[in-house]
């Protein structure tokens, strides 16, 4: 029985085992704090593509499996990475499964570099506070509320904070999926303005 890494799974992590040595070390972590976020960590990130190792090709991700990202992520942990990588990854991995002109729209914004998108762990309840991994830097957080997914965006202050409360009208990127329908009609869902340069988004008039 052969329980070496395929060759392809050894680059990746060779790789990232080197970047995050270079770019992660203590004296890094350290100055992230209090956000625990190096700016230009995600930028190297970003420009490698990390952040879409799981996004589909057809996406305009790498298109890689789970047990490459995991490696990756080990790599990130090993350093302790100051960067909401995990977070993102699977954000996008949700987008780019979703599909449309918004989804998209945000796919490309985090290619900027400066756009990071994080995910809720929890569905969103109107007036409860959640923490999430990653708001305090957050442009977007991508959320289920029950029925939709909602990206709620950075115009909420969420920069500074690492929970974030539900409101009882749920502001929104102009477009909502429903989770109980079938991927063609989420497809169809995921239309509509895509968010502005600064990341604010508009609010659904009921």
């Amino acid at each position: 029985m052969n329980l070496s890494l395929p060759e392809d799974s050894l680059l990746v992590r060779d790789m990232f085992q080197r970047l995050f040595a270079t770019e992660s070390t203590a004296e890094r972590v350290r100055a992230a704090e209090p956000t625990g976020f190096d700016a230009a960590l995600w930028r190297e990130l970003v420009a490698i593509d990390a952040p879409f190792l799981r996004l589909a090709e057809e996406a305009g991700g790498s298109g890689m499996g789970l047990f490459d990202a995991c490696l990756m992520m080990e790599e990130a942990g090993r350093n302790l990475a100051p960067v909401p990588l995990a977070e993102a990854v699977a954000a996008l991995r949700l987008l780019g499964e979703l599909g449309g002109a918004v989804a998209q729209d945000w796919i490309e914004k985090v290619r900027d570099g400066e756009t990071i998108l994080a995910l809720a762990l929890r569905q969103a309840v109107a007036g409860e506070a959640q923490l999430c991994p990653g708001a305090a830097v957050a442009s977007g957080i991508v959320s289920f509320d029950g029925k939709d997914v909602v990206i709620r965006c950075r115009r909420h202050r969420l920069r500074r904070r690492t929970h974030w409360v539900a409101p009882r009208l749920p502001c929104m990127c102009p477009a909502r999926a429903s989770a109980t329908s079938s991927p063609a009609v989420r497809r169809r869902a995921l239309r509509g303005r895509p968010p502005s340069k600064n990341g604010s988004c508009s609010r659904r008039r009921r």
